[in-house]
């Protein structure tokens, strides 16, 4: 006799409307950035007016609605394939390391068109939380939801450690909670690394998304 494996999960619509309407917010952010007619930043309340904050102020949905759905999915994908947890931490490893690697190259030239700083921006940050979620989906589901949410509200407790307290280690300061180089050349191409999202509340927002994940399984009325 072989178990029966349970029905595969549905594709959840919702999710996918909202990846949608994230797209169309992070092109208005880019578009109003890249194209912007106004000589002032759409945050400066001196000048601004209110549809141009707005325009800024709508976006910081992006990111936290991207990583969350990021968690969302690996708990359906873990699912909906039958993998072993193993088997979803090669995965998550890998596809990470790939995000990492586009940021670092194609994203990062994209932004500037020259190669003298590698910028570490929002692809860095869900490649390196998927990686972090790797290790943490072999908790409990409770433990993964007390993770997450201790990182996200309780990282601005970390505010008062000032990177340079760590010496020629401030950068791994950096890359967690402060954001700010690793710089390893003075001139030229290639001098190093500028982290602009820590990693702290994005393991945190990822891990939340793991953790509520089972939630989109249940009957469209509940």
């Amino acid at each position: 006799m072989t178990e029966t494996p349970a029905p595969p999960i549905p594709r959840v619509n919702a999710v996918d409307l909202l990846r949608g309407l994230v797209i169309i917010l992070m092109a208005l952010d880019h578009a109003r950035a890249v194209w912007t007619v106004y000589g002032y930043g759409p945050t400066d309340l001196d000048q601004t007016t209110t549809a141009f904050f707005l325009s800024r102020w709508v976006t910081h949905f992006c990111a936290p609605a991207f990583v969350f759905l990021t968690g969302v999915s690996a708990w359906l994908h873990l699912n909906n394939k039958g993998l072993s947890k193993s088997a979803l931490s090669g995965f998550l490893v890998t596809r990470g390391l790939w995000l990492i690697a586009v940021e670092a190259t194609i994203i990062s030239f994209s932004w500037s068109y020259d190669l003298d700083w590698i910028t570490f921006q929002v692809l860095f940050a869900i490649g390196a939380a998927m990686i972090a979620l790797a290790g943490l989906i072999h908790l409990p589901r409770v433990a993964i939801a007390v993770v997450g949410a201790l990182l996200v509200v309780g990282h601005n407790a970390l505010d008062p450690i000032d990177a340079a307290q760590f010496g020629d280690l401030s950068w791994v300061w950096a890359m967690l909670h402060d954001g700010g180089p690793l710089q390893w050349a003075e001139s030229g191409p290639w001098q190093g690394v500028w982290f602009v999202y820590p990693l702290i509340p994005w393991v945190g927002v990822i891990a939340l998304g793991y953790a509520a994940a089972p939630l989109f399984s249940l009957p469209a009325a509940q």
